[in-house]
């Protein structure tokens, strides 16, 4: 896997999930959807102590859930033309 690397939890710079939400612009709502979703993943991008979710803040941990959530782009198809005379592309039924 290719990306940042791997983050270190200190407990210096571990957040709660409310703070975690207010500085990510979110509800804590959302970001416990991003949770169960599996948007953010136990151990790679916070822990658990009990009931509570801590998240080491750091310019590493926005890198490393920016890098996880970037958009995937699927293979572009390649154009098939038709041998037509008009040359018009060909209806493809999937």
């Amino acid at each position: 896997m290719n990306g940042p690397g791997p983050l270190h939890f200190d407990a210096e710079t571990m957040i709660g999930l409310d703070e975690f939400a207010r500085r990510m612009n979110v509800c804590t709502n959302t970001v416990r959807y991003w949770i169960r979703s599996g948007k953010l993943v136990e151990g790679r991008h916070f822990v658990r102590q009990g009931r509570k979710y801590l998240f080491p803040w750091s310019p590493q941990l926005l890198a490393l859930i920016f890098y996880d959530w970037r958009p995937v782009t699927p293979p572009k198809r390649p154009l098939l033309v038709s041998r037509r005379p008009n040359r018009q592309p060909l209806k493809l039924r999937c």
